[in-house]
């Protein structure tokens, strides 16, 4: 496992394909995360509305920036990429972009991290795939298949995978 610490202070990109078994499901579905206590945070999730979230808590201080429109209908999904940048902005808030399928998609920012506290993210907990590490205990675990999940400790503009799995993924919570 890992923490990816020393990535989540700085600038990081997390890309990946996913295939919900239910695209708009009943509550909260994570793809990527983990907690250290309630201070410092990541998270990317299915929402039950369809859209797509990243959770991003530094030191206390939270940013979310969700989709405005659904990326899933209701129903088993499609295989879709995923690509989230979060830029530590020097100076300014952290800012965030959520790709699907290689296209820019329109999001909401609730709240905002200061440069300064998200330069103080902390945690011991790993940062687990298909599921939310609440402190050492899985939480909003994912229904359906992930695949191909990368990580980077810098900004990416736009890094698209552009062809479909057509096979394989790890199925998650079946």
């Amino acid at each position: 496992g890992n923490t990816f610490q020393s990535t989540f202070q700085g600038d990081f990109s997390i890309s990946f394909w996913m295939k919900p078994d239910d695209g708009q499901p009943g509550s909260r579905k994570v793809m990527v995360g983990s907690a250290e206590g309630s201070t410092d945070i990541v998270r990317i999730s299915l929402e039950s509305s369809g859209g797509i979230a990243i959770r991003f808590k530094a030191d206390n201080d939270v940013s979310t920036y969700t989709t405005d429109a659904a990326v899933y209908a209701n129903g088993a999904g499609a295989w879709k990429h995923i690509f989230i940048t979060v830029n530590y902005n020097s100076g300014s808030d952290t800012s965030f972009k959520i790709y699907v399928n290689g296209s820019e998609t329109a999001g909401t920012l609730t709240n905002a991290t200061t440069h300064t506290k998200h330069a103080l993210f902390e945690s011991t907990k790993n940062l687990y795939i298909g599921a939310y590490n609440s402190n050492g205990s899985v939480a909003n675990a994912f229904d359906g298949k992930i695949k191909d999940v990368a990580i980077f400790g810098s900004y990416k503009k736009n890094l698209w995978a552009d062809s479909e799995p057509t096979s394989g993924g790890a199925a998650v919570n079946e």
